[in-house]
This record gives C-alpha cells, sequence and structure tokens, in this order.
C-alpha cells in the first residue's frame, strides 16, 4: 500500500495538518518539529511520492471525499473547503464539494446519491439537522461519515465543533468585565444545538458575576429573511432596551447586524459596542476594525480528515463530539463603560461645556482652590497640577495651597486642617486612606466644595 501523508504524520508524532505546513510551508512550524516531520518523510520514502506529487493522486474507485455544506458562501465553510482541499490532496484523494443551501430535502437528495457512487471513499458533512434520525440511512450505511462544524445528536458519529457555549462565555466575560450589564444576543432561530449553546454560554457568565439575564435582551432571527427584516427587528429592540453591547452569534447574523448598525446611524463603539462570530476577512476591514469569535477552522477539519481516514483504514470509527475552544479576537469595536465606586454612570470631559454667563460668574468669583495629593513626588502629580492650575487660571481661579502627606493619612488631616484656616472655596484632594480621612472631608464639606481624584 502507498505511503500517506497519515503515514508521515505517525511516525513523527504530529498531526497531518503539521506535516501538510511542514511541506507547503503555509504556516509557521517550529525548527525541532519540521525537523521530526523532515526526518519521516525520509524514512518513510514519501519524498519519493512528493516529487511525483502530479502523479499521486488515487483514480476511480474510492478516489474522492465529499464535503456536504450548506453554503460555500461563509469564510468559515470556504476555509474549512480550503484546508481539507490542501490534506486531501497530500494524501492522493480528490475533495468534491456539494452544497445543500441549508435545505434538507436537498441534502437527503445528495446524500443518497453519494452512497451510491463508487468514487466516494468518504462524506464529511455539516448536517442541516441536529435530530439523528435525519440522518439514519447514511449512519446505517458502510460508508465513513463524520460531521463537522454542526453536529447531529445521539453518539452514532464523530463530530468535531466549536466549543460554543465557552466562547460565547468569553465574549460576555469580556463584555461585564468592560462595565456592560446591557447587553443584547442575536441568534439564528435555525440552528437549534449551536444557538442553544450560544445561549447557555451567554446565561452562565451574568449568572457567574450575579447580573440581571434579562430575556427581551435575547433576539431571534432566521437569516433566510430578508435584511430589511432583521433591520426592522434590530431597530425595535434597540430602540425599546437602550442595550450598551450586542454579539452577533453567527456569521451572516454578524454581516447583517453591522449594516443594520450603520444605516440607524448608531456611533460604534461610543453608543453600542458589537461582538461578531467568525472571522470574516472584512471584519478587520471596517471601521472600527470588528471584534470577533473566531473558530479554529485548521483543527477542526484537521481533525475531521484524520477521523475519516482512520474509518477509511478500517478501524474502529470514534462516536460522540470534540469540541474545538474559539478564540476572541478583541480589535476596536468594544469599549470599556466607565462606572463610578457606586454605580455612576462615567462622561466624556467634552460633555462639560460652560456658558459664556457662567464663564464670567468664575471670573467674577474671585474663587480659591486648595490641593491636597496623596504623593506629589513624581511625574503624575505634576502634571496633574499643572493642568489644574491652567485650567483655573483661565476663569481667574486661584491655588491657595498644593500639600503633599507622603501616603501619610495623619499628615494628611493636619495638612487639611491648616487649608480649612484658608477658608477655599473648592478642595480638589486624592484622599490618601478612605476611612482614616472621610470624618474630616465631611466636616470640610460644610464650608468648601470637595472634588476627589482617583481615590473617594
Amino acid at each position: 500500500m502507498s505511503v500517506t501523508i497519515k503515514d508521515v504524520a505517525n511516525r513523527a508524532g504530529v498531526s497531518i495538518a503539521t506535516v501538510s505546513h511542514t511541506i507547503n510551508k503555509t504556516r509557521y512550524v517550529s525548527p525541532e518539529l519540521a525537523e521530526l516531520v523532515n526526518k519521516a518523510i525520509e524514512e518513510t520514502g514519501y519524498n519519493v511520492k512528493l516529487s511525483g506529487k502530479k502523479n499521486s493522486l488515487m483514480l476511480g474507485r474510492n478516489s474522492v471525499i465529499a464535503f456536504v455544506v450548506p453554503n460555500v458562501t461563509s469564510t468559515v465553510y470556504s476555509k474549512l473547503s480550503s484546508v481539507l482541499s490542501r490534506i486531501m490532496f497530500e494524501t492522493g484523494y480528490l475533495l468534491a464539494v456539494y452544497v445543500t443551501n441549508d435545505d434538507l430535502s436537498t441534502e437527503r437528495s445528495i446524500l443518497s446519491g453519494l452512497m451510491t457512487n463508487k468514487r466516494i471513499a468518504g462524506i464529511i458533512l455539516a448536517p442541516i439537522s441536529d435530530k439523528e434520525s435525519d440522518y439514519d440511512k447514511i449512519l446505517r450505511s458502510q460508508l465513513p461519515v463524520v460531521c463537522l462544524a454542526r453536529a447531529i445528536e445521539g453518539d452514532r458519529c464523530a463530530c468535531f465543533t466549536s466549543e460554543n457555549t465557552d466562547g460565547m462565555y468569553t465574549a460576555v466575560r469580556h463584555l461585564l468585565r468592560s462595565g456592560h450589564r446591557s447587553i443584547a444576543i442575536i441568534l439564528d432561530a435555525g440552528m437549534q444545538t449551536a444557538m442553544k449553546e450560544r445561549l447557555e454560554g451567554y446565561r452562565r457568565a451574568f449568572e457567574d458575576v450575579n447580573a440581571t439575564y434579562n430575556q427581551k435582551l435575547v433576539m431571534k432571527f432566521d437569516v433566510s429573511q430578508s435584511e430589511q427584516a432583521f433591520a426592522s427587528a434590530f431597530h425595535r429592540m434597540y430602540d425599546i432596551h437602550r442595550p450598551t453591547a450586542v454579539i452577533a452569534a453567527g456569521n451572516a447574523l454578524t454581516l447583517m447586524l453591522m449594516r443594520a448598525v450603520n444605516n440607524i446611524g448608531i456611533d460604534c463603539p461610543r453608543e453600542l459596542s458589537v461582538i461578531g462570530f467568525g472571522d470574516e476577512q472584512w471584519c478587520s476591514l471596517i471601521n472600527p476594525p470588528l471584534t470577533v469569535l473566531e473558530q479554529d477552522t485548521e483543527k477542526l477539519a484537521s481533525l475531521a480528515a484524520e477521523e475519516l481516514f482512520r474509518q477509511i483504514d478500517g478501524e474502529v470509527a470514534e462516536r460522540g463530539r470534540v469540541d474545538v475552544p474559539i478564540r476572541l479576537n478583541i480589535r476596536r469595536s468594544t469599549m470599556m463603560m466607565g462606572k463610578g465606586p457606586f454605580g455612576e454612570q462615567a462622561h466624556s470631559p467634552s460633555e462639560i461645556v460652560l456658558t459664556p454667563e457662567e464663564k464670567q460668574k468664575l471670573r467674577n468669583g474671585k474663587f480659591k482652590v486648595g490641593i491636597s495629593f496623596h504623593y506629589s513626588g513624581n511625574a503624575w502629580t505634576h502634571l496633574h497640577e499643572t493642568a489644574i492650575r491652567n485650567t483655573l487660571e483661565n476663569f481667574g481661579i486661584s491655588v491657595v495651597s498644593v500639600s503633599d502627606a507622603h501616603f501619610d493619612p495623619e499628615l494628611q488631616l493636619t495638612q487639611l486642617e491648616a487649608l480649612a484656616m484658608q477658608k477655599p472655596d473648592l478642595i480638589i484632594a486624592i484622599p490618601v486612606d478612605d476611612k482614616v480621612t472621610s470624618d474630616k472631608f465631611r466636616r470640610l464639606s460644610r464650608h468648601s466644595k470637595l472634588v476627589f481624584m482617583s481615590n473617594v
């Protein structure tokens, strides 16, 4: 039997994908692994096969691997097809792609034809349905079959999918850590299993931080409907609930969402932080570049191919599901939601605008300000003091005192007593200790306005 890329991978103790990358130089492989692979190529005689690669393709019976997919417009299926095509070529097979257009009757017709096609050595299937009963015929056949990207129920078939629950959990936690609490999620009404898992990750993230899970922020949409229908549904949800962030839980939904956000005129990320699903090429090109949950198509395809080859070689088929982690690729479509220690919403300094009348009132008031720093022996406090002085001087306000407590709360109390004797209209302070100094600041607040920086 002719040596295959699988034989090389087994000899080197690496994956088929690593062998493929080493041969084709399509991705970085460490020198140590590359050396193992090249040694295995020589020892197995695969180098002879490589030198006549054009003549290495199988012909006739059992020479084709079928990849049955819902569409080829999605980047995920496009990438999976590309990886599988490369792996199959390296092993001597041809990859034939069959498109179901997400139609169950079309899928059944394609699978029936493949079962009687003597050229088909095996099938890699991205199933439309998740019901095991819809695939009983193909699973009872002698044809090697694995599922990829989508799974079916039960344990009669090996399924290689992305870790939907943990992936979505990671995305929501990123937004929660950024201060968001009103986070919407948009689910594809047609992908039952995957969407249930992504919704579970969404829900679990809220529960783990004791945040409120709001069912009204869960929007389900059938992607077979028009983009106009999506825009209307999203606009209604946004107008009623005003989320500060939204996650699209599918590739098609991501594109629909970004078009709707753009058409409505929502400022991303200032008004709405957005996380998409699937790393489409345009995601990094738009402004701002989109934060996405990115599936590891390379690993998914490699695992599916390896399992299919095991079945073709007559080995006992694996059963059940294998999940591959999803990576959160953070770009600039999400932003922090600044919150004060008691939940106060942050606002941009650009929103603080004084009228000409207010400016004149400040100049006429001859106000005095004292500054109480926790420590002033670094560039940070010098820059802040300069900025404060320059800003106040523009309005004729004088700085009567600047003190440095050297991180000593008792010293700051003494300095505040001395400052109070100058009867400032305003005290700008960074408290050294929020408990030790609290009573003193409360007493000062009876006679002077207080502004705190950094500490409260």
